[in-house]
């Protein structure tokens, strides 16, 4: 369907109003979204005015929200993990266990951090799934090659000294970036035709037609299924 409403300065606008859901549930709101004033909608007029499913994330240096896939906004985070000291002569010969996602092995470190991360990156399964790096002053940093809240690391040692758990184990996990999608219309034109930031509503779970969804990306997708969306 299709709405014609008075916007100032413009004569008529008239835009659809997509369906962004399927079925109402499963469905959980999010609280609103203030959406940058750069946001465009191309297949509205004016494109500022900025239809329901639009898969926004958030932007935490503004506090506002762009689109999905914009590269000033926030993206997934890895799991990542450095040692309390830095690797040295103390490690040789000790077994460091990383587990990632279940994919558990178990290296010998050596003596400096070039070995740590050369042990590593020798255990072909290991390297596909985590990287090791030195994080300064040779301290290991044990990081996810992929990035998400599903992303789960756990790093055991026999070296009480070596991580901040001492023998227990340290647990990691990845950060999912905040995307949502909007389920009303936003105007970003004031009443003096410049643009600002303005609120809308949004969902953070939902049944949704992915054929009316606007910059949904690969990892704005994975989000909102972890959360427990659908998508048809």
């Amino acid at each position: 369907m299709s709405d014609s409403q008075l916007i100032p300065g413009v004569v008529e606008a008239t835009v659809s109003t997509p369906r962004i859901l399927i079925q109402d549930a499963p469905f959980v709101a999010g609280s609103d979204a203030v959406v940058q004033n750069d946001v465009t909608d191309t297949g509205s007029t004016p494109n500022t005015r900025i239809r329901p499913g639009q898969v926004l994330v958030l932007r935490t240096a503004t506090g506002e929200y762009v689109e999905a896939g914009d590269t000033n906004g926030d993206t997934n985070g890895a799991a990542s993990i450095d040692s309390a000291e830095a690797v040295d002569g103390d490690w040789g010969g000790t077994n460091l266990t990383i587990n990632i996602n279940g994919y558990e092995a178990t290296i010998d470190p050596g003596i400096n951090a070039a070995a740590a991360i050369a042990a590593i990156a020798a255990d072909a399964q290991l390297d596909d799934r985590v990287v090791g790096s030195d994080a300064g002053g040779g301290v290991l940093r044990i990081t996810s090659r992929e990035t998400g809240a599903n992303q789960a690391l756990v790093v055991t040692h026999d070296l009480a000294t070596g991580w901040a758990n001492g023998l227990l184990p340290n647990y990691a996990n990845g950060t999912d970036a905040d995307y949502r999608v909007s389920t009303d219309f936003v105007d970003l034109l004031d009443d003096n035709q410049v643009a600002t930031a303005q609120p809308v509503a949004t969902a953070l779970v939902g049944f949704f037609d992915e054929s009316n969804l606007r910059d949904l990306t690969s990892e704005a997708r994975a989000v909102l299924s972890r959360r427990g969306s659908i998508f048809g």
